[in-house]
């Protein structure tokens, strides 16, 4: 069975095709009125550390169009503008397109997760965690999910399987170490 990571997405969403209509400013806009509720939804438990959920999706889009925001402030800095100028301007410029990647790759994320949660190894790893918070041990999320994945750990390794071979390759090593 192939399964395809958050991370092999990157190349993915960096590519135009299926492209969402990235004129659509209006609802983009709303989003920057949004404001995020930080709370979780069980104020019983402490959270350490204060994380925001979407940097790794920012910083994976960005990555994927690095090349393309360099260019355009080359371009602006050839032009005459400041770097900080250019680095605004070409990053206004590219706004509508980080968006849509960013919707792309959230949309992807969201079928990964589905697909995960029925996956049998995610689902051991989940009831473990679980036993880990509530029955056993009364660990927090962090430390729970962290001693289920250890607990879980030779599972895990099941999903990389090693590499058989080929026979021929094989044979034409040991001619040449001969």
């Amino acid at each position: 069975m192939a399964t395809v990571s958050p991370e092999d997405v990157v190349s993915e969403v960096g590519s135009d095709e299926g492209s969402i209509n990235e004129d659509s400013e209006d609802k983009e806009n709303d989003d920057e009125d949004m404001e995020i509720d930080s709370e979780d939804e069980d104020d019983s438990e402490v959270e350490y550390d204060i994380v925001d959920p979407w940097e790794d999706l920012r910083a994976k889009v960005k990555e994927s169009l690095s090349s393309r925001f360099g260019k355009q402030v080359e371009w602006l800095v050839e032009k005459g503008a400041s770097e900080a100028v250019a680095q605004a301007k070409a990053f206004n410029a590219l706004l509508p397109v980080f968006r849509a990647k960013l919707r792309r790759l959230y949309l992807h994320y969201l079928k990964w997760f589905r697909r995960l949660k029925r996956d049998p190894v995610h689902e051991a790893v989940m009831k473990t965690l679980r036993r880990f918070m509530h029955e056993e041990e009364d660990m927090d999320y962090e430390e729970a999910a962290d001693a289920a994945v250890d607990r879980r750990k030779f599972l895990l390794n099941r999903i990389f399987h090693p590499r058989p071979v080929p026979k021929n390759e094989e044979e034409d090593e040991e001619d040449k170490e001969s």
